[in-house]
């Protein structure tokens, strides 16, 4: 204890435990734990002369944490042991259970050529046949039966999820060697004695096996809670949004309940999610064409622009896609840096072939409400003072009309093309009315989305670039629809006085009528365009409250 031991004499001992173990490092994954923490001590005591034995005690503390998991032993607060395979039965012991007997699925040997097993040869390296490693397998299984020494439980079921089970292969051996032969006359009997189906483990409501015995009562039915759809609230609970963007405006057309629960401040971290797949390569392509049209250059060619977000990605990879970086991950880097920069040379193709002049890269646009006028205004949502927004990229036509594109990446553009098709593109729309409304009301202006990962250039029809300055433009429509479907929200959440779950609604009413929820939506859609609003799908399979809602919890 004191004065402790020497540093020499530490570093020793700790070596000694890192050359015996470390021999089995590389196949025994707690030998290589303890290897680890003993060259952590060695780390940790370098320089400090003697060591006090409470000094060594808190950094052993420091150095195992919460300890090293046993790998071939579950953690089970059990009186029985738990192993993971019926080879760790090496002792014998009084009941064996073996849960879950069923074919094993055991993965194939190595398959080596001849050719193959010369060469190595050859370099002094000696190949075991592969009926070897199949041998030490069945070797293992029947470790489990003959460490038996009382009784042996093999649970099977004939069925894993609703798909025929096969019995495991050992079950063959105790057969044979239980005297079940092929043409056999006591074959039956012997398979008899051998089984034992559920049913029979209970007689006159008592359940019995292995000599443990248990009274059964029948489960009673409990009755499902069905979530409510519409709840009754205070109105002055929900303050007025004063400044919207699209995503709320959005939110509250789809559902009035993820809309106000997001007003009260509860919110996911960030941190929480990191994006990954097509949001992450999104984000990527954003920044890399945010960066080409940064550098002073507002004109690029596609083969010019191909090469220079080539160089980008390299330089953005790490920053931004670094799972991209990981062992392993070389062929899809290649992949998405090929996919990223054949996107970037379709966009710069899709703005020369129209004429486009880019302005300016996430450009902030801003909506503000008039003062004084009395008259309320059929383009302003109620209750909003402001509406903000960051355009993608905002650019020019060559009759000087300003237009907005949004860059999206998806595996698939028939969704945001349904939506320009059908009249309900309702970003669009908000970002042609924030330009017109910060422009002039007179000035023509467009919108549009462009498909990243398809080189797919979406709008519509009449606001396309090159269209006559006078035709209809179906942006303005969308944004009256959808201005009116925000204040029918907006009047019955704080005049009516009711919060409404709208994706429990829409399913309650599928149930009903006992059809799909996309016939349900397909209605509600229809009718929406009857009475001049927009609908919108309730933002249920990205929402951070399903539990709130009870949508999930209840019955799922």
């Amino acid at each position: 204890r004191d004065p402790g031991i020497p540093e020499g004499e530490f570093h020793e001992r700790c070596q000694w435990v890192i050359e015996t173990l470390l021999p089995r490092a590389h196949h025994d994954r707690l030998s290589a734990a303890a290897v680890q923490h003993a060259v952590d001590m060695q780390a940790l005591a370098q320089g400090k002369g003697e060591l006090p034995r409470i000094l060594v005690e808190r950094m052993l503390d420091s150095v195992l944490g919460v300890g090293s998991p046993s790998l071939h032993r579950p953690p089970e607060a059990a009186p029985w042991r738990v192993v993971r395979s019926p080879g760790q039965v090496i002792h014998p012991t009084g009941t064996v259970l073996w849960w879950d007997f069923s074919d094993s699925f055991a993965s194939p040997a190595t398959w080596w050529s001849g050719p193959e097993r010369k060469a190595l040869e050859e370099q002094g390296a000696t190949l075991e046949p592969s009926r070897l490693r199949r041998q030490r397998e069945a070797a293992g299984w029947r470790c489990g039966l003959l460490n038996a020494r009382e009784r042996l439980l093999l649970f099977h079921s004939e069925r894993r999820c609703g798909e025929p089970s096969a019995p495991h292969p050992l079950w063959d051996e105790i057969r044979h060697a239980a005297g079940v032969r092929p043409g056999s006359a006591q074959a039956g009997e012997i398979e008899e004695a051998l089984r034992l189906g559920c049913g029979e483990l209970v007689v006159g409501g008592r359940w019995s096996l292995a000599g443990r015995e248990m009274e059964l009562e029948p489960m009673r039915p409990v009755e499902r809670m069905e979530p409510a759809a519409k709840y009754r609230i205070d109105p002055e609970a929900i303050p007025a949004p004063g400044a919207l963007s699209f995503s709320r405006m959005s939110t509250m057309i789809g559902c009035p309940m993820n809309w106000t629960l997001g007003t009260t401040g509860l919110s996911t971290s960030p941190l929480r999610d990191i994006p990954s797949g097509a949001r992450m390569m999104g984000n990527l392509c954003h920044r890399i064409v945010e960066e080409l049209y940064s550098e002073g250059r507002s004109r690029w060619t596609s083969d010019e622009a191909e090469g220079r977000a080539a160089a980008l990605f390299d330089e953005l990879v790490g920053s931004m896609a670094s799972e991209l970086l990981l062992e392993g991950h070389a062929l899809d880097r290649q992949r998405y840096k090929r996919s990223v920069t054949e996107a970037v040379g379709s966009l710069v193709d899709a703005i020369n072939r129209h004429g486009l002049e880019v302005e300016a890269t996430e450009a902030p646009l801003v909506a503000a409400r008039a003062e004084g006028h009395g008259v309320p205004d059929p383009r302003w949502p109620a209750g909003c003072d402001s509406f903000r927004g960051r355009a993608d990229l905002l650019l020019r036509d060559p009759r000087g009309h300003r237009f907005i594109l949004d860059l999206k990446w998806s595996g698939s553009s028939r969704y945001k093309r349904e939506e320009v098709e059908a009249g309900e593109a309702l970003q669009l729309a908000a970002y042609a009315w924030m330009l017109r409304s910060s422009g002039g009301e007179d000035e023509s202006v467009h919108s549009g989305y462009f498909m990243l990962a398809q080189g797919e250039f979406l709008a519509p029809t009449e606001a396309s670039p090159g269209d006559p300055a006078d035709s209809v433009d179906p942006l303005e429509a969308t944004w009256l629809r959808g201005v009116r479907s925000w204040n029918a929200r907006w009047e019955t959440l704080t005049g009516d006085r009711e919060l409404e779950a709208t994706g429990i609604s829409e399913e309650r009413q599928a149930r009903a009528s006992d059809v799909k929820l996309e016939k349900v939506q397909a209605e509600l859609r229809e009718e929406a365009e009857i009475s001049g609003r927009l609908y919108l799908r309730p933002p249920c399979s990205f929402c951070d409250f399903p539990a709130l809602c009870g949508r999930v919890g209840s019955d799922r």
